[in-house]
């Protein structure tokens, strides 16, 4: 529970990131930032439930 709700953080964050960067700069900074940051925060929560996992089985 306490992982969803640092995803849904991150998110917001994400989402509000990409509207300043939108209104600063263009709507493209804004694209490849979001679509970066959501790749990197994908795969962060990936590895990290498969460390999770390979230190619950040993």
């Amino acid at each position: 529970m306490k992982s969803i709700l640092k995803a849904l953080v991150a998110m917001f964050g994400i989402i509000v990131a990409r509207i300043i960067l939108s209104v600063t700069f263009t709507d493209q900074v804004g694209e490849v930032f979001s679509k970066v940051s959501i790749g990197l925060l994908f795969y962060y929560f990936i590895f990290k439930f498969i460390k999770s996992r390979s230190i619950a089985v040993n």
